[in-house]
């Protein structure tokens, strides 16, 4: 049973693919921008991210979203085919 134990342990702090997705989007977005993000502003649909936030700050966001784009694919190898 102490095996057993021992074995679960290691999965109880997993979390969904989707959430490292989310992660490193908001440090891209963080560096590149200058703007801090949630997870709960970001939800990952199909093949990009929609951006749940105030208008101006989406509307800043998009400006830079090639560079984000392009760094999320170079530094991290997360491909997003839009960021809304």
């Amino acid at each position: 049973m102490k095996e057993l134990q021992k074995y679960l342990q290691k999965y109880k702090n997993l979390t969904p693919p989707e959430a490292s997705k989310k992660k490193v989007l908001i440090d891209a977005i963080r560096s590149e921008c200058g703007i801090t993000l949630t997870e709960n502003d970001i939800a990952l649909i199909g093949g990009g991210a929609r951006l749940s936030c105030h208008p101006t700050v989406r509307s800043e966001i998009a400006q830079c979203a090639p560079r984000v784009l392009g760094v999320l694919h170079g530094e991290y190898g997360v491909h997003l085919a839009y960021l809304r």
